[in-house]
């Protein structure tokens, strides 16, 4: 685990994050399917609740099992709706009954990047959070 993950499952864990978390092979494998390197805030938050989510996401198809097919549902459910296709690097986290979603940029600029969400149904993808770690606050805050 590198320093920065470090420091955010500290900053996480004291905010009170709750779940299951992944082994640091399990991610390292997600990273490898994705093809992209996950930002540390994101590592973080699956060392803690990768494979089972806090209360605030009970319901939603964000843990580890999930991730490899999120990509692909999200994409279908913006061409339906008329929308482009998702950017290269972008890595979907959260899948909420097959009509919302959110994803990051993985683009290795930000150890902990701003959050997008969609809407089936809205006209265009929106910046939800300024920060990972922000949707993480509120996800502790919503318990």
């Amino acid at each position: 685990m590198t320093d920065a993950t470090a420091e955010f499952v500290q900053r996480f864990q004291s905010l009170g994050l709750d779940g299951s978390p992944c082994s640091n092979d399990e991610i390292d494998n997600v990273e490898q399917r994705a093809g992209l390197r996950l930002p540390a805030a994101y590592r973080a938050y699956l060392r803690i609740a990768g494979r089972q989510p806090p209360a605030a996401l009970v319901g939603s198809d964000c843990t580890i099992r999930h991730l490899p097919y999120l990509r692909d549902a999200a994409n279908q459910l913006l061409e339906q709706g008329g929308q482009a296709r998702l950017p290269q690097n972008a890595f979907v986290f959260l899948m909420h009954q097959g009509y919302q979603f959110m994803y990051f940029v993985a683009d290795g600029q930000s150890d902990d990047p701003p959050v997008h969400y969609y809407l089936e149904g809205e006209l265009r993808v929106v910046r939800n959070f300024e920060r990972f770690s922000g949707f993480v606050a509120t996800c502790v805050q919503d318990q």
